[in-house]
């Protein structure tokens, strides 16, 4: 099972995939191997079914985890195996389209106005005022604060891609304040313990949820939203989607566009029938 491990992890390496990533997929393949046990075989189609529905059953998994489950275990057999055909005949499930959390501009302002601390604060007008993912805002190096052209350089951001996106006035304040009160000795503007990484995801993500409780915010929001208001907002004040999708790091404008259902710039000019029918009485 190690050496299938080991093939794994090589052909990963090569492909130059994240860390993170590696690891979630030999996690991922490891736990199935593990389940199966036993080495796989050409004939294991029926194995590949009965595994998503112990996802499903017994592990309660949601959709998107068992897509990725699946599409672990296809990379697996299909490219270190080369045995397509066991996962050919499995289907993944449905995806479920679900609306992003979209917070308002007074949701936003509560959150902003109740944080005091001052990192945390930059973290989340990052995510609000640039539009930057949470993996993004943590590891935001000094060096992509170009100041003297109003953009933030985001380096290496998912799927391999380098970008720019706004600097807004009032977040450049705001970053030169967090800087001067900790003077980080690293690359990174939110070093970790370690000067030389930068503070983890999961801190930003907690410290998102405890601002948002504090400010009363509901329907459990997440660092992601602050991204979400960032795009929405950008389109209700008119941007086009095609500059919003470069902001935000998008390959498809298409991508984009399902801002556009959880948007209410448009919605908020038009006049439903009932009103017109109260209206002629």
């Amino acid at each position: 099972m190690e050496s299938l491990l080991d093939r794994l992890r090589e052909q990963l390496l090569v492909r130059r995939l994240r860390p993170r990533t590696v690891k979630t997929y030999l996690e991922c393949v490891g736990r199935y191997l593990e389940w199966l046990g036993r080495p796989p075989s050409p004939g294991d189609g029926d194995a590949v079914h009965r595994f998503m529905v112990h996802l499903v059953r017994d592990r309660r998994v949601g959709p998107s985890r068992q897509r990725q489950y699946l599409a672990m275990l296809r990379w697996f057999y299909e490219r270190t195996l080369r045995w397509p055909q066991v996962t050919a005949g499995v289907s993944a499930p449905k995806q479920k389209r679900t609306l992003p959390r979209v917070l308002s501009r007074d949701e936003v302002r509560a959150l902003l106005r109740g944080t005091t601390n001052l990192r945390h604060e930059a973290l989340f007008r990052l995510g609000y005022g640039a539009g930057l993912r949470v993996s993004e805002a943590v590891g935001l190096r000094i060096d992509g604060i170009q100041s003297s052209r109003g953009v933030l350089f985001i380096r290496d951001a998912k799927g391999g891609k380098d970008r720019e996106t706004l600097l807004p006035k009032s977040l450049l304040l705001h970053l030169r304040r967090v800087w001067s009160a900790t003077r980080p000795s690293g690359p990174y503007l939110f070093p970790g313990p370690d000067p030389r990484r930068h503070l983890s995801m999961r801190t930003a993500q907690r410290a998102f949820k405890k601002a948002a409780a504090r400010a009363g915010i509901a329907g459990r929001p997440t660092f992601h939203s602050l991204r979400h208001s960032f795009a929405t907002h950008l389109m209700e004040d008119g941007v086009s989607t095609l500059v919003i999708a470069r902001l935000l790091g998008h390959t498809s404008p298409r991508t984009t566009a399902r801002y556009a259902h959880v948007s209410t710039g448009h919605v908020r000019v038009l006049s439903s029938p009932l009103d017109v029918l109260e209206a002629e009485g």
